[in-house]
């Protein structure tokens, strides 16, 4: 199908929906850049499973056993003793993000699950596209049968820079991913390790593309991005997922504290004005901090993207390795320089040559602007 037809290509994406800021907006710019190239566009509303405390137990016992769901429970625990009291903060921030998705992202007004598939959806998109972020990480997604696209036919089954989340597949997941990515036809994965695991599983080769977010340029991000809570001094951004450590904690005070930094920390619960922002507003706090410190994906990508200091930290995560990602990330911008561990002297840390960096960001927009139009026919 073609769009110079009068009939415009319809396209559904499926992709990880939550209250996530590099999720919403890697969304958000794999949607633009389908609907630049003429297409009709939806994000497909998806739960991998249907949701109930038995059946997350059930599949966490299946994949992580007994020992790991206790650990897991453990620490499920000591977060919701954090939040005690905080429900209307909590509460504020989904509203937030709902009120993205209404306004950004062209969302459907029904719901798929592993057991609960419209009949007729396959009839009403003609290509699918899985991706982007980690939506083959099967802590989160369980090996779902929807991230692999199986409700459609196999010539409308696209990925896009999808993810495993790890390093290494839980060897539970081998044989059914065996099986769903060989009938996938256009393969596109984010990360080397990725790359390594199909062709370990299917002994396929796949495209190594960019995260969406590359997509789109830094005037178009800020446009997009609204003024945040932001402190009226400088400041540094701290975004972490996985665990702050002793030490990584005590080389980030010493930073803030040498350099007169304010610290903002958006993903901490103690700091409800920084907590509560919607995605436009963390483009704000990215852009305008005085330097970065992360074990995010995202966070990292916005920050070459932006052209800001940074300073990458591996990601401490209760059971898997995710290193990769970012490992990815860094040799392709050629910025090795930029992870905690190459951090020789306080000098180094504001010092970032970005003059190279631009023409790899093209290079890379056209190669997966030229797969987008490759694998949808256009």
């Amino acid at each position: 199908m073609c769009n110079t037809s009068s009939k415009k290509t319809e396209v559904g994406i499926i992709t990880i929906i939550g209250e996530n800021f590099g999720n919403r907006l890697q969304n958000y710019a794999l949607q633009e850049v389908v609907k630049a190239q003429g297409c009709n566009v939806e994000t497909i509303n998806n739960r991998p499973i249907n949701y109930g405390i038995f059946n997350t137990i059930k599949h966490k016992l299946k994949d992580q056993g007994i020992v790991c769901l206790i650990i897991e429970t453990f620490y499920a625990l000591l977060r919701r003793f954090n939040f005690i009291g905080k429900k209307q903060l909590i509460n504020h921030k989904k509203e937030a993000f709902n009120q993205f998705n209404d306004k950004y992202i062209n969302l459907t007004d029904y719901w798929i699950s592993e057991n609960n598939i419209p009949k007729n959806l396959d009839d009403r998109y003609d290509f699918f596209i899985a991706g982007s972020d980690q939506i083959w990480n099967t802590e989160c997604r369980y090996g779902s049968s929807i991230d692999f696209l199986t409700f459609a036919q196999k010539h409308k089954r696209i990925t896009f820079s999808v993810s495993f989340g790890t390093d290494v597949l839980n060897d539970k997941y081998n044989e059914i991913y065996k099986r769903y990515i060989l009938e996938i036809p256009y393969l596109s994965i984010r990360e080397k390790s990725g790359k390594k695991i199909i062709k370990e599983l299917t002994g396929r080769e796949s495209l190594l593309l960019s995260d969406p977010i590359i997509l789109l340029d830094k005037e178009t991000w800020l446009i997009l991005s609204k003024p945040s809570n932001k402190p009226n001094n400088k400041y540094m951004l701290v975004c972490f997922l996985g665990i702050i450590t002793k030490s990584y904690e005590i080389f980030i005070k010493d930073i803030a504290k040498k350099s007169k930094l304010d610290i903002v920390r958006l993903f901490d619960i103690s700091q409800p004005k920084h907590y509560a922002a919607d995605p436009c507003q963390y483009i704000d706090y990215i852009n305008s901090a005085s330097i970065i410190c992360t074990d995010s994906f995202h966070a990292s990508a916005f920050s070459i993207l932006l052209n800001k200091p940074f300073i990458v930290f591996d990601r401490i995560d209760k059971f898997s390795n995710m290193s990769s990602r970012v490992e990815t990330l860094l040799e392709k911008y050629n910025l090795q320089s930029r992870h905690f561990h190459n951090i020789i002297d306080r000098e180094q840390i504001y010092d970032i040559d970005y003059t190279h960096v631009s023409k790899i960001i093209e290079s890379e927009r056209s190669k997966s602007i030229d797969y987008i139009k490759k694998v949808l026919n256009l």
